[in-house]
């Protein structure tokens, strides 16, 4: 994320949760266009809240699962970017953000700059990720179809 923010020409307050700074994360930090700040604050329990401050969600994982914090972006109405690693293919589906190679910086910086200087198109892909995690994500939905498929094996053993 920092190689590509350094990519993009404008100030930035990047925040970056789950991150401890380092030397390196320093070092990338102070290539940063001038008046940008980056902030590393370790593990936290409530990216949920952080999300209230963010214009942009970024995902920017080299490996990944199903991420619960892209899920709670999306639910929030951020727009998204995320690497197209794991599960965030599946999350982002139907146009609900934007996906882009790992370890490519200068396709994150792409879609970065595209998604911070067009509002109105921000503003939409937040809203299809919110639309998407809501009907898709929701704690209540995926507990029907959890319930809906035990019951179909339940009664395929019972033939």
């Amino acid at each position: 994320l920092l190689r590509a923010a350094s990519q993009i020409g404008r100030p930035l307050t990047i925040i970056m949760a789950g991150t401890d700074e380092d030397e390196e994360l320093r070092r990338l930090a102070s290539q940063l266009p001038a008046g940008s700040r980056a902030h590393c604050l370790g593990f936290r329990a409530d990216v949920a809240e952080l999300n209230a401050l963010f214009d942009v969600f970024v995902l920017p994982s080299e490996i990944e699962g199903f991420s619960l914090a892209l899920l709670e972006a999306m639910a929030r109405g951020l727009p998204c970017i995320a690497t197209d690693v794991g599960g965030n293919r599946e999350a982002l589906s139907d146009g609900a953000g934007v996906l882009v190679p790992a370890r490519n910086p200068e396709a994150l910086a792409k879609a970065l700059a595209s998604v911070l200087n067009d509002p109105d198109a921000a503003r939409e892909l937040g809203a299809r990720a919110r639309a998407r995690a809501l009907r898709e994500f929701d704690v209540r939905q995926t507990v029907a179809r959890t319930e809906a498929l035990y019951e179909s094996l339940g009664s395929e053993e019972s033939r």
